[in-house]
Parts: C-alpha cells; structure tokens; sequence
C-alpha cells in the first residue's frame, strides 16, 4: 500500500496534515512521527518506501536538515521524495533544508484551506510514478 511519512514536533500540524491528507487520498496511509529518530527508526521497520516524505526544518533533538541528511546516507530510502516544511523562509533554513538533500522546501500554510490545496498538489505530484519533471530542488513560499 502507498504511504506517506509526516515528520514535525507540532501536534497540531500533524494532525491537520494527517486530517488533509485523508481526505485528499483515501488510499494512502499516512505514518506522522514527531521527531527525526522517530522517522529514521519508522523508515528502518518499513517494508517498504513512502511515496513521499514531509519533514518539518524546525524540531528540537535532530532537525529536519539532519534527519533528512540521514535518510539520504540510507541507500534504502535515498531516492524518496522529501518535502521539508516550514514557517520559515530565511534563505539559511532554505538552503540548509535543500543541501541536505529535500527535493523542495514549503512554507506550512496557515489556512485548512491553503492546506488542503498545497498537500494535495504535493502529494499528487510524488504519487504517481515518474519523478519530478526537472529533477530538481525547488522552493515554494
């Protein structure tokens, strides 16, 4: 079964994304953990790859810069699109995010509404087979 790996120290916006998600794609389970080791130790039970990974930049512990560093280190999951996210858009946290190996950086939406259409375009666009036209990082602000 498809899945989708949600990673971020707020409850709030797990639950909000897991709500979405849900919605927007009902055959697709979404996994949310709270913290990079948490992530890492998901990935390794896994029998399979996500279709998609949604990192939070900003967690305490391990960040999502260096968990999604770690993931890449894993040749397992190396290619697994991530999606950093944030409320941040200092150019440090973007370009830290993007060096680290996310494939885009997204600024988190404030609105259920905004959330809907920015998940459901993000995970619609990894979904399907096939990568990212350009293969290349991208940020959305």
């Amino acid at each position: 079964m498809k899945n989708i790996l949600l990673v971020d120290d707020d409850e709030d916006q797990l639950a909000l994304m897991r709500l979405v998600l849900a919605r927007e794609f009902p055959g697709i389970d979404v996994l949310a953990v709270s913290s990079g080791n948490q992530a890492l130790e998901a990935l390794d039970a896994a029998a399979q790859a996500p279709v998609l990974m949604m990192v939070d930049v900003k967690m305490p512990g391990m960040d999502g810069p260096a968990t999604v560093r770690r993931i890449r280190e894993r040749s397992r999951w190396a290619g697994c699109p991530i999606v950093m996210m944030s409320t941040s858009e200092t150019p440090e946290d973007i370009s830290a995010s993007l060096e680290a190996g996310a494939d885009i950086y997204l600024r988190k939406p404030l609105t259920l509404d905004d959330w809907a259409r920015t998940l459901h375009g993000v995970a619609n666009y990894w979904s399907h087979p096939g990568s990212p036209p350009d293969g290349g990082a991208h940020v959305v602000a």
